[in-house]
């Protein structure tokens, strides 16, 4: 509650343009999306049994919880420039607090669908195993602060190298600079891209999975260093190696 009145969601939710209506406006109804988050870590798809507690009504500022009819309707009528319209300034506020935004991690989290939608494309989903139709995101997150930056959930296939050119073109835009550090996996773009990043003076590093054999010449490498026989100038480290 004190993080909320701090970013003022009243005015957020204004300025933003997030959707509304009479009877529950559009503070009111980002604040009962809020509480479906914040009630539990479980997903709440069948909110009928909640719109009679009074304890959600009261956080969102209604006598009574909106049913199932209006948060979906809620949640198709918000496009990705509303979102960012909020999200923005919500940002901006959190960057005068606790939130540095100094080390951002961009990445790829998959929604899984279940639904019969045709559009919605097949993905490989690492928590099942599984190739199933899901929803790509691009996501960023500050790595001090906990707190998500950017994101976009508009992305096909093969669109995915290019978004991390995007993000940071939008975090220049919106706030006059571009990121100072970016964090994220080995696959998340191409090596042209790594290379745009480096000419616009972006520190960034990559990760990827430590293998046995990628150790091992990590181990190698560091074990000739140690003992003066290669200097780290003369030596070419393996395109596979990661930090």
């Amino acid at each position: 509650m004190p993080d909320l009145v701090h970013l003022g969601v009243d005015a957020l939710a204004r300025s933003g343009g997030l959707p509304g209506s009479t009877m529950i406006p559009a503070e009111q109804a980002l604040l009962s999306s809020l509480a479906l988050k914040l009630w539990s870590i479980e997903r709440n798809s069948h909110v009928m049994s909640l719109v009679a507690d009074e304890g959600l009504a009261l956080f969102s500022g209604l006598n009574a919880f909106p049913k199932k009819s209006f948060l979906s309707e809620y949640s198709s009528r918000i496009e990705p420039s509303k979102q960012r319209n909020w999200s923005v300034p919500g940002t901006t506020r959190c960057r005068r607090g606790s939130v540095r935004c100094q080390f951002l991690q961009p990445g790829f989290p998959l929604g899984p669908y279940f639904g019969d939608h045709p559009v919605v494309e097949r993905h490989f989903v690492t928590m099942r195993s599984r190739r199933q139709p899901s929803v790509l995101v691009f996501m960023a997150q500050d790595a001090q602060g906990r707190a998500f930056c950017y994101s976009n959930a508009d992305l096909r296939k093969g669109e995915e190298a290019d978004e991390v050119l995007r993000f940071v073109e939008f975090w220049n835009h919106h706030h006059g600079e571009k990121p100072r550090h970016l964090v994220f996996d080995s696959k998340l773009t191409t090596y042209a891209n790594l290379g745009k990043l480096d000419d616009q003076g972006i520190l960034f590093m990559t990760l990827r999975r430590r293998f046995p054999k990628l150790l091992k010449e990590v181990a190698d490498l560091r074990l000739r260093v140690e003992e003066g026989g290669v200097g780290c100038a003369d030596q070419e480290i393996p395109h596979t190696t990661g930090f």
